[in-house]
């Protein structure tokens, strides 16, 4: 047991070692091809790779004497006053490995990092994103599509959104245009029996789901369930490379997953 312990204890130290010299740019070419697959392959270990590279660029920030935006200076000292969470060594991101970075500064440069969500570098969290769906709707509710009628006459991020009407009873009562860190969201939303959901979905890259959600896969699409900041469920998956969120109190999560995979 203590030698499967110290091999695995090796292999999270190997791990790390590489994701900080992919990160810094020295790794070697055949190393470099080998890690980038794995990432392409792993939403979590591709954020990981984009938030060390983050790290680095804030370090060299903190070096030139450059001063934090507000937002970010407001996030990290929220991480000092709730405490940092227990993260896995993947995200603990040890900046000092083979880096050569001064013990103060990787403490600045980790706080920044422990500070930001769970999405991309400075970007939004699924969470957060789900929590618009908790928002009131500013427009009227969107029309039939005449020409497909499975869809609504409105789109996010060049995705239509589906008439769930005729198939589940879900009506859609309006909807709303938000911006979340630099990144646009829309979200429609749906009554039924009294009870509201919202469908978002946000333009830019992907938005990996947060650690603990669980997956149910429909035909070829993977559906992450978990809950949203006001302890509500809400459904995520990737549809054309953008992230599209179903969320709503009071409806059980095969109900969500059901809409999410129609």
């Amino acid at each position: 047991m203590a030698r499967q312990n110290d091999e695995h204890e090796h292999e999270e130290e190997r791990e790390l070692a590489e994701l900080a010299q992919a990160a810094d740019g020295t790794l070697d070419a055949d190393r470099l091809a080998a890690f980038e697959a794995r990432a392409q392959a792993s939403p979590e270990l591709a954020a990981q790779l984009e938030r060390q590279r983050f790290a680095l660029r804030a370090l060299q920030m903190v070096e030139a004497g450059a001063v934090a935006p507000l937002s970010l200076r407001e996030r990290i000292e929220a991480a000092r006053e709730g405490g940092a969470e227990r993260v896995p060594w993947y995200r603990r991101l040890s900046l000092g490995l083979g880096l050569g970075i001064a013990g103060a500064a990787a403490a600045v440069v980790l706080v920044v990092l422990l500070a930001l969500p769970a999405g991309s570098p400075g970007g939004p969290s699924v969470v957060q994103a789900a929590q618009l769906a908790t928002r009131p709707p500013e427009d009227p509710p969107p029309n039939v599509d005449r020409a497909v009628p499975r869809q609504l006459d409105i789109e996010g991020a060049g995705i239509p959104f589906p008439n769930w009407l005729r198939a589940f009873d879900w009506r859609p009562v309006g909807s709303r245009t938000d911006e979340l860190d630099g990144r646009t969201a829309t979200t429609v939303f749906y009554e039924k029996d009294g009870k509201r959901i919202g469908y978002t979905i946000v333009d830019g890259d992907y938005i990996p789901p947060p650690d603990g959600a669980r997956t149910t896969r429909v035909g070829d699409t993977d559906f992450a369930t978990f809950d949203r900041e006001d302890g509500a469920r809400a459904v995520t998956w990737e549809r054309d490379g953008k992230t599209c969120i179903v969320s709503g109190a009071g409806v059980a999560d095969a109900n969500l997953v059901d809409l999410a995979a129609w």
